[in-house]
């Protein structure tokens, strides 16, 4: 039945989705001034989603901390028939990824590959459809209501990583386009003894003269390429499939559409998660890996080298949501002059030429007083 969106409410649908709360399975989640309550129906969903998020709590959550409620619900694929349209994707990005149709009240996004669903309102956050077998968007549905609460309290947010020294005290951000290398300068600091900030999405905040940089609680997520220079990584992939994977060209492992999840604490353990800490380095990775020039690191200017900021950037996507709890009809698109102002102070690098790991690597340890040698 074809549904009309200028009447068919978000409350409605979702009087269709829930069940009982008697026949819902909880789990809390505290992230300091934010807890986050996942509802779902899927007891393994549950225990997936539990130790997923084992090494970010940080407990107790704060006094006045803010409550989400997050339903994930596991069930058949539901085709809702809303006219739905395509949300643009970011610039160099290609391919159908998501859909949306705003109803009376909310917003419906449709993952395109997957069918998973989820209804938007100021009091609903309903992701619906295969959540089990896709668990990964599960997480980054409930790391998207994380980033929408401090983007409402003045962050901008980064296309980064971000590590801390032995301490916590002080990170440095690795900015850089999809596939540009960031987390793996980011996992080879961990392995010579850095702690784990962020991975692919940081958030930075304006503090006094300085610059605080939060993470978002995602376990790095990486291609076989990363895996196979990193001594660390290696237990993530069976010995037989690390044998087929290096036969393969660097370009061939590049091509790849083989992601793996690093579990922190197994992996790393001195490497616990620092939630937040003061930032001193901003590293713009703007090198090519087909270049034969030699890896240069220069410190620049953000004011004269604007064509460095979209690196930096991200827009939130079509799951942001307003403080008032309206949804922007187009991408939201970071504005240059915020990211100026935050990071007014940050001492800011451009890595340019040749893709040289172990060069970069080296340099940046020394600013994180790392050991020259990664850990055995």
């Amino acid at each position: 039945m074809k549904l009309d969106p200028k009447t068919v409410s978000a409350l409605e649908l979702a009087s269709s989705l829930l069940p009982t709360e008697r026949g819902l399975f909880d789990l809390d989640l505290s992230f300091g001034d934010l807890t986050v309550r996942v509802l779902t129906n899927s007891r393994p969903l549950l225990h997936r989603l539990g130790r997923y998020y084992e090494a970010f709590h940080e407990a107790p959550p704060e006094a006045g901390a803010e409550q989400i409620v997050v339903h994930a619900l596991d069930r058949d694929t539901v085709r809702l028939d809303l006219p739905f349209q395509e949300w643009p994707r970011d610039p160099g990005k290609t391919g159908r990824k998501e859909q949306w149709c705003d109803v009376v009240g909310g917003r419906v996004v449709r993952k395109v590959r997957t069918g998973l669903q989820y209804l938007l309102a100021k009091d609903l956050r309903i992701a619906f459809g295969k959540c089990r077998e896709n668990d990964n968007q599960v997480i980054n549905f409930i790391n998207t209501q994380y980033i929408n609460h401090h983007l409402h309290r003045s962050c901008a947010l980064g296309h980064a990583s971000g590590v801390a020294n032995v301490d916590g005290s002080r990170a440095l951000a690795i900015a850089a386009g999809s596939g540009g290398g960031k987390s793996t300068v980011a996992l080879h600091l961990m392995q010579r003894g850095a702690r784990f900030m962020t991975n692919d999405r940081a958030l930075f905040l304006r503090a006094g003269d300085g610059c605080l940089v939060r993470g978002v609680p995602k376990l790095p997520r990486i291609n076989p390429g990363t895996v196979l220079h990193n001594r660390a990584l290696q237990p993530i992939l069976a010995p037989k499939r690390r044998k087929e994977l290096k036969a393969l060209t660097t370009d061939e492992l590049w091509e790849l559409e083989e992601k793996y999840d690093v579990n922190i604490n197994l992996l790393f353990p001195d490497a616990d998660y620092v939630p937040e800490a003061a930032l001193a380095h901003l590293f713009v990775l703007n090198w090519d890996r087909g270049s034969e020039e030699p890896t240069r690191l220069q410190e620049v200017s953000i004011e004269k080298r604007p064509d460095l900021l979209p690196a930096v950037m991200k827009s939130p996507g079509p799951f942001y949501m307003f403080a008032d709890g309206s949804m922007p009809e187009h991408p939201v698109q970071p504005e240059p002059a915020d990211y100026r102002t935050v990071l007014d102070g940050v001492r800011v690098v451009e890595i340019s030429g040749g893709v040289d790991f172990d060069s970069v690597v080296g340099e940046l340890s020394k600013l994180l007083d790392l050991p020259e040698e990664a850990h055995a």
